[in-house]
């Protein structure tokens, strides 16, 4: 992973498994990643797969609805502010004119350690 630990492909897989092994799983054609980070390991998603499954992400969904609700009078048009990305603006297109167009001109890629997380265990 770009900014972070790689993890081996059956871990995906294994993650993924209880989804499919409940009854009905084999009938799963379509997951929405509903969370910020899931696209990021969408690849790995749709290669640890054990059948064919859409993934959607719905992050520029989310983009165009906030967009699409928020009044025109909270559009700073282009003045101001820096925003911060973990990968180059020029790769995240559709992020860096939703942040233009809502005051954040000055877009500049930072580099992020990983940091290591962890998780008290839990009873059964």
């Amino acid at each position: 992973m770009r900014a972070g630990r790689t993890f081996p492909i059956d871990r995906f897989a294994e993650v993924q498994a209880p989804l499919f092994d409940v009854p009905g799983g084999e009938k799963i054609d379509t997951i929405v990643l509903a969370c910020t980070h899931f696209p990021l390991v969408r690849g790995q998603l749709i290669a640890s797969a054990p059948q064919p499954v859409s993934y959607v992400d719905s992050g520029a969904a989310i983009a165009r609805q906030t967009i699409r609700v928020l009044p025109v009078e909270t559009e700073a048009r282009g003045v101001g502010g820096q925003a911060f990305l973990t990968s180059p603006p020029e790769d995240e297109a559709d992020l860096a004119l939703v942040l233009r167009r809502y005051g954040f001109p000055d877009l500049q890629s930072v580099a992020i350690d990983p940091m290591e997380t962890t998780s008290a265990p839990t009873d059964p």
